[in-house]
């Protein structure tokens, strides 16, 4: 059953769709909040924020587009408000606590260099090569067009070269 299905079927009170729905997507959800926060707790609190939205505003979701596309720009949207808040009240931890270890030293090292590039940069990786969507696909997430996106993937490979080459590792 496709996502816009179930989002039909759970907006009508069936609690399997929604979990359906949920299971099929949080995973992803969570990892773009976490690539726009850069921090695994807050991305848990986004994710909520975000499928809260869901059941709220899906009476609203326009039924001739995509489910995923429209749930991804939810997730955009509850990270920058994130963000935006979180600029408005003093910092509280360490610099660069919120950076989760990964498994091993080369993952804390790419999440490091990541968490550098600027958040345009940094969502259009996570939404092309972690979540394999076409260019055209994040263009309507982010609001731009689809050489934007291929300029924004080009630069922020160019800046993880750059970063890694500058600590010493051999990258090409």
């Amino acid at each position: 059953m496709n996502d816009e299905h179930l989002l039909e079927r759970s907006l009508q009170g069936d609690p399997a769709a929604f979990r359906e729905l949920y299971d099929r997507h949080a995973g992803e959800v969570y990892g773009y909040a976490r690539r726009i926060v850069g921090d695994g707790a807050a991305a848990e609190d986004v994710s909520q924020e975000v499928f809260l939205t869901v059941v709220r505003r899906g009476a609203t979701f326009d039924r001739t587009r995509a489910f995923r596309p429209w749930l991804l720009t939810l997730v955009r949207n509850k990270s920058i408000d994130w963000l935006r808040a979180r600029a408005k009240r003093p910092e509280t931890k360490l610099e660069g606590e919120a950076l989760e270890a990964l498994a091993g030293e080369a993952g804390e090292a790419v999440e490091v260099a990541l968490a550098r590039l600027p958040l345009a940069y940094r969502e259009t990786l996570w939404l092309c090569d972690a979540l394999g969507l076409t260019y055209v696909e994040a263009g309507a997430i982010l609001g731009c067009d689809p050489g934007t996106i291929g300029s924004r993937i080009s630069r922020g490979r160019k800046a993880l070269r750059e970063h890694f080459s500058r600590n010493g590792h051999d990258v090409r």
